[in-house]
C-alpha cells in the first residue's frame, strides 16, 4: 500500500467463545501490544505501541490511519476466552511504499470499481462483471464468490505471465475470466445472485479489492419489473450520474417488522464506514463517520446523496434489524461520470444503421461494417454473428475502457472493433456471410440494436473462363444524391437476348414495390403510379428518377427475362440525403473541484453527419485537455486556459453538402 493511506485489518470468522482480543506489532514480541478489546465489557484499551492512529472494533478489526514506512511489518491478532486461554492466533503482513508511479491511476484518484453489464441479469442469460480504474503494474486478478477471500470461495485467477486462467473451487463451469480481469458468467441462475469480490494484485506487492452485487431476475420477460420479489433490494436512481447531481439509493421490500437500519459506505459492517443509523423503536437518527452533510435518509430506508463526486461511486451496504433480532443485508453500487455529454442523437430520434463497405466483398478481401447515427453517451458495443446468443458474440468494447476489446466465442482473430462501434473483418471467407447484429448499451441502461447482412462472393478471374458472359451490373450515378436531384441507375452488360425487364425497390418482388415493367419486344412500358410522372426507362435497362426524396433511399433490383423466360437479376444500393442546414454553437462553463472547464456544443437538426471543429480558421487539434464527444458534436476543454481564447466554429457535412457555423468567440 502507499504511504499516507488508511488500512483496515478486517476480521472474519471470529471464534464464538472469544472474550478478549489483542493486537500485537510483530510475530514473537507479545509485549508489543497495540490495542486490547474486552467484548464482555465493550471497552478498549491502548497498548505501548498505540500511536493514536489505531482503532479496534468489537469484531476484532483494526483500523490504522495514515500508514507510514515505519508501519511496514507483521501484525498479530490473538483471541482469548474468559479464562484468558489462547483460542486463536492470526497474523498478516503489510508493505508500505513511499513511491508511486506518476503514470496511470494515482492512489488519490478513483479506486477500482466493478460494473455489472447488464445491471440485472435475466435467469438463463449472460452477464459481464466489468472493471473500471485499473491500477498500473498489474500482476494478476482473483475472483471470489461472496465477501470473503478464502480459497474455498475462489472462482478463478489469472496472472499477467499466464496464457490462460486457473479455476478455483467455486468455479461452476459457466464462468470465463478474461485477460482484462472481467468475469463473464453464462446461463446465470438465482444461485449466482449475490456479492462478488475481485482481488487485484500489482507487481509492487500491493493488492486492492473491489466488490459488486449481482442481481438475477427470474422473470422470463425483460420488460417486467425486476423488483417484484419479496427480497430486500436497493436500486440506484440513476445508475449513472453526472458529477454535481443527486443519486437516490431506493430501498424496496423493507420488512414490516423493521426495528432499525444502518447504512455503510462499504461492504463491511464496521463503525468507521457508518453513514447513518436509524431506530424506529427509539425514533432516533445517528450520523456516523462517513456523513458528509450531503446525505438525507428517509423512513423507508432510502438514502439520498446530493452534489456527488467521483469519489462517492462504489459499494454501499444497508443492514436492517428485525423484531426477532435477526439481521439482513443488501448491497448496491452506482457509478459517477465525471462528464456526461448532452449533445448527439437522442433516444427519440432516428435509429442507428450499419453499412457494409463495400456492399459485396470478394472472398479473402476486407470489409468494414460501418455504424451510422450512433447515440451519444454510449456505455459499450457488442457484435453478434447470427442469432443473439452468448456463444455467437464476436467482440465487445466498453467506452469507459478504451484500450480493451473483449473477445467472444465467435471471434476468429480477423476482427477489429473500433471505438465508434464499427467492425472490420479481414480476409473474409464464405463462412463469414450472414447476419450481423450490433447491440448498443447506453448510459441510461437502454439498449438499441442494428443489423446488417454481409455478402461474400467467390472470385473467379475472367481469364480463367473466356466463355463466361459478362456479368450484369448496375452503377448508381451519383452514389449519393441530394433531395430534389436526378439519379441514374446505369445498367451494364444487359444480355442481348433480353425479352423484358422489371425494376423493383427492395429485395423482394412483391407487386406493391414494383417500379416499372419494360417489354423490349413491343417497346411497351408499364409504370407504377408513384413513379409515372418522374421516371424514365431506357432500352438498355437503365432507370432514371427525378426529384428524388429520402424515401427513394434503398435497394433497387433489376430482373431481366430472356426469350426462354430464364431470368437474371442484379441489385444496387442508392442513398438520398438532405442538404445540411447551418449549425450553431452553444457554450457552457462550469467549475468542478476548483478547475474551470468549457463545453461547446454544435447544434444541428441533421443526423448521420460528420462534424469538424475549427479554431481561429484552422482545424482544431485535440490534446489531453481538448476532447470531443463520441459523435464529435461536443467539444470540451478541461481545464481551460488563456491560450484557448479565440473563435470557434463547427462544420457539418454529409455526402452531398457542407455548412459551417458562425464564429463563436471565447471568452
Amino acid at each position: 500500500m502507499a504511504e499516507g493511506d488508511d488500512i483496515l485489518f478486517l476480521v472474519d470468522n471470529l471464534p464464538e467463545k472469544t472474550v478478549t482480543l489483542v493486537w500485537f506489532k510483530g510475530l514473537t514480541n507479545m509485549k508489543a501490544v497495540i490495542a486490547i478489546y474486552g467484548r464482555h465489557i465493550n471497552l478498549s484499551a491502548s497498548g505501548p505501541l498505540h500511536s493514536g492512529r489505531e482503532t479496534i472494533y468489537y469484531n476484532g478489526s483494526l483500523l490504522i490511519k495514515k500508514f507510514t514506512q515505519k508501519d511496514t511489518g507483521f501484525y498479530t491478532l490473538r483471541s482469548y476466552d474468559k479464562y484468558l486461554n489462547i483460542i486463536s492466533t492470526t497474523f498478516t503482513y503489510v508493505h508500505v511504499h513511499d513511491f508511486l508511479w506518476n503514470c496511470g491511476r494515482h492512489a488519490t484518484s478513483a479506486q477500482p470499481t466493478i460494473e455489472s453489464v447488464p445491471p440485472i441479469a435475466a435467469e438463463g442469460g449472460s452477464v459481464r462483471l466489468l472493471i473500471h480504474n485499473l491500477p498500473e503494474n498489474l500482476q494478476g486478478f482473483v475472483w471470489f464468490k461472496g465477501m470473503s477471500v478464502f480459497r474455498d470461495h475462489e472462482i478463478a485467477r489469472i496472472m499477467t505471465d499466464m496464457n490462460s486462467s486457473v479455476t478455483g473451487p467455486a468455479h461452476s463451469g459457466r464462468e470465463t475470466l478474461n485477460s482484462d480481469g472481467s468475469l463473464l458468467l453464462y446461463n446465470v441462475t438465482q444461485n449466482d445472485a449475490g456479492l462478488y469480490t475481485l482481488r487485484i494484485m500489482s507487481t509492487d506487492l500491493k493488492s486492492e479489492e473491489a466488490h459488486v452485487q449481482l442481481h438475477v431476475n427470474s422473470s422470463l420477460f425483460p420488460c417486467c419489473n425486476p423488483l417484484t420479489s419479496s427480497q430486500l433490494m436497493i436500486q440506484p436512481v440513476p445508475l449513472y450520474a453526472n458529477e454535481g447531481e443527486s443519486v437516490l439509493l431506493q430501498v424496496h421490500n423493507l420488512p414490516e417488522d423493521l426495528q432499525a437500519f444502518t447504512w455503510y459506505r462499504a461492504i463491511y459492517r464496521v463503525p468507521y464506514f457508518e453513514i447513518v443509523k436509524c431506530s424506529r423503536v427509539l425514533n432516533t437518527t445517528t450520523w456516523g463517520n462517513q456523513y458528509s452533510r450531503r446525505e438525507t435518509v428517509y423512513p423507508n430506508g432510502s438514502l439520498l446523496l446530493q452534489d456527488i463526486a467521483e469519489k462517492d461511486a462504489g459499494m454501499y451496504t444497508l443492514e436492517i434489524l428485525k423484531s426477532d433480532f435477526k439481521t439482513e443485508k443488501a448491497y448496491v453500487q452506482f457509478h459517477v461520470n465525471n462528464f456526461l455529454w448532452k449533445c448527439g442523437r437522442l433516444a427519440t430520434s432516428s435509429q442507428p444503421t450499419i453499412e457494409s463497405v463495400p456492399p459485396k466483398v470478394v472472398e479473402l478481401g476486407d470489409v468494414l461494417l460501418l455504424v451510422h447515427n450512433p447515440p451519444e453517451n454510449v456505455v459499450g458495443f457488442v457484435w453478434v454473428k447470427g442469432m443473439t446468443e452468448s456463444k455467437n458474440i464476436v467482440a465487445a468494447r466498453y467506452i469507459s475502457d478504451r484500450k480493451t476489446t473483449m473477445l467472444g466465442p465467435a471471434y476468429s482473430g480477423r476482427e477489429t472493433l473500433y471505438s465508434d462501434g464499427s467492425l472490420l473483418l479481414r480476409s473474409v471467407t464464405l463462412n463469414d456471410s450472414g447476419l450481423y447484429t450490433l447491440e448498443i448499451l447506453r448510459t441510461d441502461m437502454t439498449t438499441e440494436a442494428a443489423q446488417v447482412q454481409l455478402k461474400v462472393h467467390t472470385f473467379l478471374p475472367l481469364c480463367c473462363d473466356p466463355l463466361s458472359p459478362p456479368q450484369l451490373t448496375i452503377r448508381p450515378v451519383p452514389q449519393y444524391a441530394a433531395v430534389g436531384e436526378v439519379f441514374l441507375l446505369q445498367v451494364h452488360n444487359l444480355p442481348e437476348d433480353s425479352r423484358s425487364f422489371s425494376w423493383y425497390k427492395s429485395r423482394r418482388r412483391a407487386p406493391v414495390l414494383k417500379i416499372v415493367d419494360y417489354n423490349r419486344a413491343n417497346n411497351s412500358v408499364s409504370w407504377e403510379p408513384e413513379y409515372r410522372q418522374r421516371g424514365m426507362v431506357y432500352y438498355n435497362g437503365s432507370l432514371m428518377l427525378q426529384d428524388v426524396t429520402e424515401k427513394d433511399t434503398g435497394r433497387y433490383t433489376l430482373e431481366v427475362f430472356n426469350k426462354d423466360f430464364k431470368f437474371k437479376k442484379a441489385s444496387v444500393e442508392f442513398y438520398v440525403k438532405k442538404s445540411v442546414t447551418q449549425p450553431l454553437i452553444e457554450m457552457t462553463d462550469a467549475t468542478v473541484a476548483g478547475c474551470r472547464f468549457v463545453t461547446f456544443t454544435c447544434i444541428s437538426p441533421d443526423t448521420d453527419v460528420s462534424i469538424r471543429w475549427i479554431f481561429n480558421n484552422n482545424t482544431l487539434y485535440l490534446t489531453e485537455r481538448v476532447t470531443l464527444s463520441p459523435t464529435k458534436c461536443g467539444l470540451r476543454i478541461n481545464p481551460v486556459k488563456s491560450e484557448d481564447a479565440g473563435e470557434y466554429q463547427c462544420e457539418v457535412s454529409n455526402q452531398v453538402s457542407m455548412k459551417t457555423s458562425l464564429p463563436f468567440s471565447w471568452p
